[in-house]
């Protein structure tokens, strides 16, 4: 039946092809923006793919609700089921699809998954105009199209693990992947320690080397193998990697972690395999050897955080441009650009894709990894300095950097300390640690920091050198220069202060009374708002998010099926809340039912709250066995 006028047509919804972590919280964030904002649109959950749109009855094509998908909402996978349809690919299939949206009176549809899946709906939306009104002349009261009908609004949405759409920072899943590969590694890096043994890593990722060389960065690991950057031939990568394992060897390091992504090759794209490698390292280098393929671990699991959030957001995001009535003459797909959501022609990103995989099977390279972006390529040289041995041990010591954390404890100091310490050592420089952050630098207690002492350290939270939480009013005048002292006779030339204001505040005194010292400061202070910092730049809070996510996971998940309770929990919401995510956002991800962020000097919204019990009173006494979450 046509629609009215007034009336917004319904939502069709889709999973494609391979599965990825955060595909239910895309369609949670479109149904719970459906309810909170329209009655009158209808989500349909369409079912395994575009089979089940071809299919179309009501097996397959089915009203969506909160409840159903809202169980779903930490898990990996996809609840509505996704599959690969060779029939959609033909004409005939696709007018097939066509006639049974028109017959659900769908004229929007959401696709998520990969380049293939999204080329697909592009192309039906091309034919649409042709087919609807192909479907009304075939009918027996020969209808009239409405004008929604006329035209299929279609908004593509990135599920893939591999990370390897052109034109955004980050694919649904890929995060979520990430970091079910850094935990399968550091628990495999555990049993290398103890017997001496060399693990090599084969990981998903087709030809992105996206999550092998991050996992590589994250879990230090000794050599890595992209598909971006191949080795020349053979020969040429065995004495690299022997050269890169003498020498962690050399400096006491009697374990070594090999990641290699499903894709790489050599030059001649020759395939580099994880069994290759083994067998070259226990026969060639008589090392113990074990090479383990993750597989579908990777794809599967607890979702991140951040797919959480981001997933939701994306659902939000297109129901919002489906409201406004934004009839699009070309197919949109969602991208994240600097941690914000924009809509981008989804023909523009896929042929930037289809072109990306022709220059790897052409074996340009050097295209490859610059279409790859600014951010792939900085981690691929931060990787490459991190693993530099220091050239010239003549001049060795010559120069010192101090390192001082300050305020709270943070998951990050441990991996910024990695990080300068072994990029110091490339650069024959000595790093010196101050103990207990300042109390170090009053009492002259500065600690070196050697190229072994930080080896497995950035798996580990909190601060192996300490941290203090003080005053800023205490830095007096005479504090400072007793500072400045110290780090004179130490003959230090470079200070790198990490953590909360009182770092950022000495930084700036110690530049009044010595402008020669070459100073930063690194912001960790993730429990802060100060208007100072930028919201999105807080190192440590994706730690903080996962666990406190995981945490009221388990707590509704243990409570699940028992009589109804009621649960309130105390979180400190200012040290998940940046640009990126808002209080009530990582509410939303939790399934809770309401939310109370900090309100500053203001009062309590009373009025809001007794009305809120209210309906959260008639909500539970009208759903039998379901437990409600309210952070406070």
């Amino acid at each position: 039946m046509a629609t009215s006028g007034n009336q917004m047509s319904s939502i069709g919804i889709l999973t494609s092809g391979g599965d990825s972590q955060g595909m239910n919280c895309v369609i949670y964030g479109l149904i719970k923006c459906s309810i909170d904002n329209d009655k009158k649109s209808s989500i349909y959950l369409i079912r395994d793919g575009y089979k089940g749109l071809l299919i179309g009855d009501d097996r397959y094509i089915q009203m969506g609700t909160i409840d159903s998908i809202e169980r779903h909402l930490h898990r990996g996978g996809t609840m509505i089921g996704s599959s690969r349809s060779i029939e959609f690919q033909s004409a005939d299939g696709r007018r097939k699809a066509a006639y049974n949206l028109l017959q659900m009176n769908i004229h929007n549809l959401i696709i998520i998954g990969g380049d293939g899946s999204l080329t697909g709906a592009n192309q039906l939306k091309q034919e649409w105009p042709d087919l609807a009104r192909q479907w009304a002349s075939e009918k027996a009261d020969n209808r009239n199209l409405s004008k929604d009908a006329e035209m299929l609004n279609i908004i593509g949405i990135i599920g893939s693990i591999d990370n390897d759409f052109f034109g955004t920072e980050m694919t649904i899943g890929a995060d979520s992947a990430l970091n079910r590969i850094v935990e399968s590694i550091d628990t495999l890096t555990t049993t290398a320690i103890s017997h001496h043994r060399a693990m090599v890593i084969e990981v998903m990722g087709r030809n992105c080397g996206y999550l092998a060389l991050s996992a590589a960065l994250a879990t230090e690991a000794t050599y890595v193998f992209i598909p971006e950057c191949p080795q020349p031939n053979a020969d040429e990568w065995k004495t690299k990697l022997k050269c890169r394992i003498m020498f962690e060897r050399d400096r006491n390091q009697f374990h070594h972690l090999v990641i290699v992504a499903e894709g790489a090759c050599d030059q001649d794209g020759t395939p580099i395999r994880a069994t290759m490698i083994r067998d070259y390292m226990d026969h060639d280098l008589s090392i113990d050897t074990r090479a383990i393929c993750l597989g579908h671990v990777q794809r599967g699991g607890e979702v991140s955080a951040y797919d959480r959030l981001m997933s939701i957001r994306m659902g939000m995001e297109a129901f919002r441009i489906i409201q406004n009535n934004k009839r699009e003459e070309q197919a949109l797909v969602l991208t994240v650009d600097d941690g914000r959501i924009v809509a981008k022609s989804l023909v523009d990103c896929v042929q930037q894709t289809i072109k990306l995989g022709q220059m790897l099977r052409t074996k340009h390279w050097n295209e490859v990894l610059q279409m790859r972006g600014s951010h792939f390529i900085h981690t691929w040289n931060t990787f490459r300095e991190l693993m530099s041995p220091n050239i010239d041990q003549s001049s060795f010591n010559t120069k010192f950097w101090l390192i001082a954390n300050f305020g709270r404890p943070v998951p990050a100091m441990n991996a910024i300390l990695y990080a300068i310490a072994r990029y110091g050592y490339s650069r024959n420089v000595k790093v010196l640690a101050s103990l207990n952050g300042i109390d170090g630098l009053m009492n002259g207690q500065l600690k070196s920091i050697d190229y072994e002492q930080v080896s497995n350290l950035v798996s580990h939270s909190g601060s192996i050198i300490g941290s203090k939480k003080i005053s800023s009013t205490s830095l007096t005048r005479e504090k400072i220069l007793e500072m400045l002292k110290v780090i004179e006779q130490y003959q230090i030339t470079g200070i790198c202060l990490i953590g909360d204001r009182t770092g950022f505040e000495l930084g700036k005194q110690f530049k009044e009374y010595s402008s020669s010292i070459n100073l930063i400061y690194i912001p960790c202070l993730v429990e802060s708002n100060d208007p100072l910092f930028s919201k999105q730049c807080k190192l440590g809070y994706d730690s903080i998010l996962n666990t406190m996510m995981h945490q009221l996971t388990n707590l509704m998940m243990a409570n699940h099926g028992s009589e109804m309770q009621l649960f309130l929990v105390k979180v400190d919401l200012t040290m998940v809340t940046t640009d990126f995510v808002e209080p009530t956002l990582v509410a939303l991800a939790c399934s809770a039912i309401h939310s109370y962020p900090p309100t500053g000097n203001k009062e309590i919204d009373r009025p809001k709250v007794e009305n809120d019990a209210k309906c959260l009173k008639e909500r539970m006494l009208t759903i039998s066995n379901r437990n409600e979450l309210i952070i406070v």
